[in-house]
């Protein structure tokens, strides 16, 4: 599909378009002899860029597909072998026991996290 900036009153052969009306609009057609149509006010924004770089996908089935995989499949599948936690603030602050035992973990990875930056310093200096 092919797009083209439309100018106030864009013409070709005998149609005229006033396009300074038509903001937001999509114009369409096909075949031979179509017709064209408007279809204003499309707003759906399924996929945005932003400056810094970061795309948005949105929507029920919101993917992206390299050479048939599925980047959100294989992004689920990691995280279950890997036993990602995902933390529910909201459940949190309902469940008391929830919220313990979130803390609790949060406790035990800063200190796993410390004595593995020890180890790795140890290894790194002695080995």
């Amino acid at each position: 599909m092919s797009s083209y900036t439309y100018k106030p009153n864009y013409s070709y052969g005998n149609v005229t378009l006033n396009t300074s009306a038509m903001s937001g609009s999509v114009l369409a057609a096909g075949g031979s002899n179509a017709n064209w149509t408007v279809a204003t006010n499309t707003t759906a924004t399924p996929m945005t860029v932003n400056q810094s770089g970061r795309i948005s996908l949105t929507g029920t089935d919101a993917d992206l597909d390299i050479n048939g995989v599925s980047l959100k499949e294989t992004l689920t599948s990691i995280q279950e072998m890997l036993g990602v936690m995902k933390m529910d603030p909201a459940l949190e602050k309902e469940f008391e026991e929830l919220r313990a035992a979130g803390d609790r973990y949060r406790e035990l990875r800063e200190k796993f996290q410390e004595q593995k930056a020890v180890w790795d310093t140890l290894k790194r200096e002695h080995f």
